[in-house]
């Protein structure tokens, strides 16, 4: 049973994974809004990854404070300005259901401060490997080259990255492996957590 618990809760991040595995090694099957929105969902990540260890620091520094209430509410302010920001992304990359993504995951972080206070250590364990593989991954697929198939002229000039100069624009394979590589370990880790703590 904790296996089939841990294998669910695992899905997200690994079909995540597999989505971007397949824009990686098959590009040629998937189309130019699905590698954008992946494009987009890569970079929310980011703010999904600080959203998380900001609200947690902002309740575990005011609980005592304000109150779980007062402190829900502090933090559907920052929980906003995250939404912001993910929402000028979306813009950018011309589409928006990564937007409700982030949320979902913002409002994941919020919901709780509103019960009982609560902390265990494969929830903390989760958010520690998910900052430190997302920074590892994205400085590794930087530097070292990522095989993959070529992405024609018309696939690049729509995904707006033939100009670019940093070794991802110049090289998309470089996104999608990240991406591919870091949903990988996020759901190998969600699962270790949710079967041990579970």
């Amino acid at each position: 049973m904790k296996r089939l618990r841990a294998g669910l809760a695992a899905l997200p991040e690994a079909t995540t994974a597999l989505g971007f595995g397949t824009a990686w090694l098959a590009p040629a099957l998937v189309s130019v809004p699905f590698l954008k929105t992946l494009l987009a969902t890569l970079l929310l990540e980011f703010l999904a990854v600080h959203a998380g260890g900001f609200l947690r620091g902002y309740a575990e520094s005011h609980g005592d404070r304000k109150g779980r209430f007062g402190v829900a509410v502090g933090a559907l302010g920052f929980a906003g300005l995250y939404l912001g920001f993910g929402w000028m992304l979306c813009l950018a990359f011309g589409t928006q259901w990564p937007l409700l993504a982030l949320a979902m995951v913002v409002g994941a972080k919020v919901i709780p401060l509103l019960g009982a206070k609560a902390s265990d250590d494969g929830d903390h364990g989760m958010w520690g490997i998910s900052t430190a593989a997302y920074v590892m991954v994205l400085v590794i697929t930087s530097i070292v080259p990522m095989p993959g198939p070529t992405f024609d002229a018309a696939m690049l000039s729509a995904l707006d990255l033939e100009s670019g100069t940093s070794s991802w624009s110049n090289d998309p394979n470089r996104p999608f492996a990240a991406g591919t590589i870091y949903f990988g370990l996020l759901a190998y880790a969600r699962y270790r957590l949710t079967r041990d703590y579970s």
